[in-house]
């Protein structure tokens, strides 16, 4: 099987949200501001209602209430409220998916929600800026994951005999299975969703070995990395549901790269810790996406 056999999958399977989809249509085109993104979230009012009770809580801690999204995005900001809106479309994959048994999509995103939030730790001391779009990064990291038991399912199934029954990594099953691999799914995916070239690197690279070729191909290293830590310590740290519950090894030039000494690193558990259980507490539960 070919990677290029997803594309006649593509039309079959409950894509992204048209919401998601025009906001990365934008951004693409550098013509995304303020007022179109407003206007885009306000065409769907369930989603726009979302984004307006997450703004007022204490995910954000707003000392005053904002009531239109056009004040969401003036007090939080444009690149805040895009990536809720993405983070929020994304969800909705998953969900559509809650029913699925060859899967714990619970506790896959959960392990996805900790992933988001171990990132924006783990991008603070090196590219604070970015925290927002690292959380995306984890976020979507295993959405090709969530893509393969749609387009493949019985594969699927075989992928998870072989993982829970040969004690195969997820990647090794897959590559084994279909001939090519979640990271590689996914990041197809997203380019199919015009997602923007580092994100779709986040989800591509999440667990490479990192070769020589591989760092030349990685357009963001700090978000990458921080993603492909963040995916391991979770792991680690026992948030959430991996499919795989292989832990990789996190290099040293990692930890350089984030500008992260060695000494630091367990303390950082704490933090992670925190800001997952903040992030749980406002994108799981029933009407959370």
């Amino acid at each position: 099987m070919k990677l290029t056999e997803l594309t006649e999958k593509i039309h079959d399977l409950q894509s992204l949200p048209s919401v998601a989809l025009q906001i990365n249509n934008e951004v693409k085109k550098e013509s995304l501001t303020s007022k179109t993104l407003a206007a885009i979230i306000s065409n769907d009012p369930p989603l726009a209602a979302k984004i307006l009770k997450l703004a007022n809580s204490s995910f954000y801690g707003l000392a005053r209430q904002v009531d239109t999204l056009d004040r969401a995005v003036t007090v939080l900001g444009l690149n805040t409220i895009k990536n809720v809106a993405l983070t929020l479309s994304v969800c909705s994959i998953f969900k559509k998916n809650a029913a699925n048994p060859s899967i714990d999509i619970e506790g896959l995103w959960r392990h996805s929600i900790a992933s988001g939030a171990a990132a924006t730790i783990l991008i603070n001391n090196s590219r604070p800026t970015e925290k927002e779009k690292a959380f995306l990064g984890g976020i979507i990291h295993d959405i090709g994951a969530i893509t393969l038991i749609m387009a493949f399912p019985e594969e699927s199934r075989l992928v998870f005999k072989k993982i829970q029954e040969a004690g195969m990594s997820q990647t090794a099953a897959e590559q084994e299975v279909l001939g090519f691999s979640h990271q590689e799914a996914g990041a197809f995916f997203a380019e199919k969703w015009h997602f923007p070239q580092e994100i779709i690197d986040a989800i591509k690279f999440h667990h490479a070995d990192y070769t020589q070729d591989d760092l030349k191909k990685i357009s963001n290293k700090k978000l990458v990395f921080s993603v492909y830590a963040a995916n391991n310590i979770v792991k680690v740290m026992g948030l959430g549901k991996s499919i795989d519950s292989e832990v990789g090894t996190i290099p040293k030039f990692i930890w350089k790269e984030l500008n992260i000494s060695e000494e630091v690193i367990p303390s950082l558990r704490a933090a992670i810790k925190d800001e997952y259980d903040l992030a749980a507490n406002h994108f799981t539960g029933e009407g959370c996406c």
